[in-house]
């Protein structure tokens, strides 16, 4: 057509005036090539194009420790923001965004490969669903769910799930602090711990991790409470009362006293506050006998020679 110029030529080479630097060149059935100050900076490819050095995108001089530089506002980064090479920046003189688009019942998600995996890692989110996934060689380390469940994992298996009363735990908690229940006031805290009947809730202390194990209390479902002092038994309720191992002491800062009190239903008999007993075999009783006048305070023998009585 007319006002256009053209050159026929396999290879198609505009130069400066003195012959020295290259501006373009143009291979027939192959390259085009752009050219800075006799350095070719662009490259036209069979696959698309190749540039050596920066490109930047909304800005005329890109920062060099960078391939690809987006502006869409100056962030006033400086000459170089990180010490890091990076391939892309991202700059806005305000928030700044990369959008992935995808479709609504499909994933949207950015790969980390390496020279084994084209997606060793993953930051995926699924649009059916609205979930955010965070994957590394095929194994979920974590997953979120709008309006739902954020969970962590181990190894490809659930540990931790957030819910609506707040989480799950798959597994054993280990802490080096203390365990604080608060909340907005002063109300009742529960600890509940699935039992069957026969099966205890143990407290234990430990030395050097999780070792040396010593049963501090345990807790029967349907059977007894139990004290332990060096891991040793000291005290357990039973169905009738309690039963301690070794001495009871009762001390106050003024004065002291032990009390023991029967109920109505035993009134008008003997009632046997202490039992006293030697390898288990009972060997007197201090008690109280409602069926002498005056009620006195009777030490008897297992024997059976007769009560001291103290009125």
């Amino acid at each position: 057509g007319s006002n256009n110029l053209i050159l026929g030529s396999p290879t198609v080479l505009i130069k400066n005036q003195a012959n020295s630097e290259s501006y373009i060149r143009c291979t027939e059935n192959a390259q085009v090539e752009l050219y800075y100050d006799n350095s070719k900076k662009l490259e036209t490819t069979s696959t698309g194009g190749a540039i050596t050095g920066a490109l930047g995108v909304g800005v005329t001089s890109p920062l060099s420790n960078n391939k690809l530089h987006l502006r869409l506002g100056d962030a006033s980064l400086g000459s170089t923001p990180t010490s890091t090479s990076s391939v892309l920046l991202a700059e806005n003189s305000s928030n700044s965004w990369i959008t992935v688009a995808s479709g609504a019942s499909s994933y949207g998600g950015i790969l980390f490969a390496d020279s084994g995996q084209p997606d060793r890692g993953q930051v995926r989110f699924n649009h059916n669903g609205d979930v955010m996934q965070l994957i590394a060689n095929e194994e979920t380390l974590f997953q979120a769910t709008l309006n739902g469940a954020a969970e962590l994992y181990f190894d490809n298996a659930l540990k931790f799930t957030t819910s609506s009363v707040g989480v799950t735990l798959v597994g054993n908690l280990s802490l080096d602090a203390e365990i604080n229940l608060q909340g907005g006031s002063d109300a009742a805290r529960f600890i509940d711990s699935q039992l069957g009947d026969g099966n205890a809730l143990h407290l234990r202390g430990t030395t050097g991790g999780d070792a040396g194990h010593e049963n501090l209390a345990t807790f029967t479902r349907g059977g007894a409470v139990s004290l332990f002092h060096d891991a040793n038994k000291k005290f357990e309720t039973t169905s009738t009362g309690a039963t301690i191992t070794g001495s009871l002491s009762v001390s106050n800062t003024g004065n002291a006293s032990l009390i023991l009190d029967a109920d109505s239903s035993q009134a008008g008999t003997q009632i046997s506050f202490i039992d006293l007993k030697i390898n288990g075999t009972v060997k007197g009783n201090v008690a109280i006998n409602e069926g002498v006048s005056g009620t006195p305070l009777e030490l008897n023998s297992a024997s059976g020679t007769g009560a001291v009585q103290l009125f």
